[in-house]
C-alpha cells in the first residue's frame, strides 16, 4: 500500500523522525530511521520497517554501504512495479511477524502475480538462508509453497 508521506525540508520523512533538529536536509551517516522507503518503477513509495526489510540481502547491502540509500533510507527499484513491491513489502512484514512462530497463517498470493513475485523474490535474495548462519528455513520457502498452492488451487 502506498504511503502518504509528509514532506519537509526537501525530503520525505516517513515516520516523523528527523536526523537534525533544525530541519537540515543533510542526513547523518549515523542516523537510522525505524522505517525505510522502497520506491517502485512507477513511482509508488512504500514505508517498510527497516528490520523487516533486512531479511533481503539485496536491501541489506544497499543500506549497509556508502551509497546514498544507506544515508537517506530510500531505495529505488526501477525494475519492480508498484503492485509487486506492495506484495514484497507485505511479505517482509509477514516474515518479520511470523519468523519464530509455528502457527503461521497463509499469505494469499494472486495467481496472476505468481511469476513476477518469484522473479522479485529471486532479485531480493529471498531464497537464500537468512540471519547469517542460523539454521532457519529459506525466506522464500513459505511464499513458493503458497504460490504453488495458489496455482494448483481450483477457482
Amino acid at each position: 500500500m502506498p504511503v502518504n508521506n509528509r514532506v519537509g525540508a526537501g525530503r520525505i520523512d516517513v515516520n516523523g523522525d528527523s536526523p537534525t533538529a533544525n530541519g537540515d536536509d543533510s542526513a547523518s551517516c549515523n542516523y537510522q530511521s525505524k522505517y525505510i522507503t522502497l520506491i517502485s518503477s512507477d513511482g509508488f513509495e512504500f514505508a517498510c520497517l527497516r528490520e523487516a526489510a533486512l531479511v533481503s540481502p539485496t536491501i541489506k547491502g544497499m543500506l549497509r554501504s556508502q551509497f546514498s540509500e544507506a544515508k537517506t533510507g530510500r531505495c529505488t527499484f526501477p525494475e519492480i512495479s508498484g503492485v509487486i513491491m506492495e506484495r514484497i513489502v507485505e511479505y517482509f512484514h509477514y516474515y518479520h511477524t511470523y519468523r519464530d512462530r509455528d502457527d503461521v497463517p497463509d499469505l494469499d498470493v494472486p495467481v496472476e502475480l505468481c511469476l513476477e513475485l518469484l522473479v522479485a523474490a529471486d532479485f531480493f535474495g529471498l531464497d537464500n538462508k537468512i540471519n547469517e548462519g542460523q539454521q532457519q528455513q529459506p525466506a522464500s520457502s513459505v511464499p513458493r509453497r503458497q504460490v504453488a498452492a495458489a496455482v494448483t488451487r481450483p477457482h
